[in-house]
């Protein structure tokens, strides 16, 4: 049998991109009400309110997740970590080609001549109540 349980997983921690529910339940419209009605001085929220999610985690007696996820390990939270996102946005750093439109998150190569058709950003997939309800290319930090 499994039980659901939900979680505000946000950047904490020195170092960077150190991501931990901070705030758990098992009713994901008490952690509604938590985001919108918090300050961005709220120690689970940066100071421009980013990088802060609703997720959720389907707990089996059988496994065992782990709570955080550090910079080098993963920035992936849905497999090794369990937290699927429920409200928010997951951020997948990616290049873009300007002119044909093709994604590889492997170029980096400024002496390659087409370095100038590529830009950086981040390949993003929003979420509501758990299902994915759009995907976009952003460029914008």
């Amino acid at each position: 049998m499994k039980t659901r349980i939900f979680a505000i997983v946000a950047q904490t921690g020195s170092e960077y991109n150190t991501i931990s529910p901070v705030i758990i339940s098992l009713n994901p419209n008490k952690l509604k009400e938590i985001l919108k009605t918090s300050k961005y001085s709220n120690y689970y929220m940066d100071q421009e309110g980013n990088d802060t999610k609703l997720c959720f985690m389907d707990l089996d007696l059988d496994v065992v997740f782990s709570g955080t996820s550090c910079e080098g390990e993963s920035y992936d939270l849905d497999y090794k970590y369990g937290w699927i996102t429920y409200d928010g946005i997951d951020k997948e750093f990616t290049w873009r080609n300007k002119i044909t439109n093709e994604f590889d998150p492997n170029f980096e190569d400024q002496n390659n001549p087409d370095y100038d058709n590529w830009e950086d950003g981040f390949w993003c997939k929003e979420y509501k109540d758990g299902i994915l309800i759009k995907e976009y290319f952003d460029n914008s930090y």
